[in-house]
């Protein structure tokens, strides 16, 4: 019994650091997928193309508080999961259990890259 919870645990610590990874994959996808579009704008309309770069730019300079933004969201949606469906599953798995390890994930800062807000 107590090794399952360890397992479930482990398995919810996976899941976060997956996400995690995954926000500043996704990112980093985004924004170079920007500067391909940017590319293709070169030469054929010079003033389109600096607008653009300028949104770039300003969409590289808001990454922290982008990625902030989308973490508080995620975290939103991982609590309403935790409460709706995994709560009464963990109960129904393993009966009451003491909750002391399940308080990282209460965290709303798990997301964020330095552990401030």
């Amino acid at each position: 019994m107590k090794g399952s919870l360890s397992v479930d645990v482990l398995g919810r610590l996976a899941v976060l650091k997956f996400l995690r990874a995954e926000l500043h994959h996704q990112f980093s996808q985004v924004l170079e997928q920007c500067r391909m579009m940017i590319k293709s704008l070169d030469g054929l309309r010079q003033q389109a193309a600096m607008a653009q770069r300028e949104r770039v730019a300003s969409y590289q300079v808001r990454k922290k508080i982008t990625i902030r933004k989308t973490g508080q969201d995620l975290f939103q949606i991982l609590r309403e999961i935790e409460k709706e469906t995994l709560a009464r599953m963990r109960r129904s798995l393993f009966g009451e259990v003491d909750n002391s390890a399940y308080q990282l994930f209460l965290n709303p800062l798990v997301f964020s890259e330095d552990g401030q807000g």
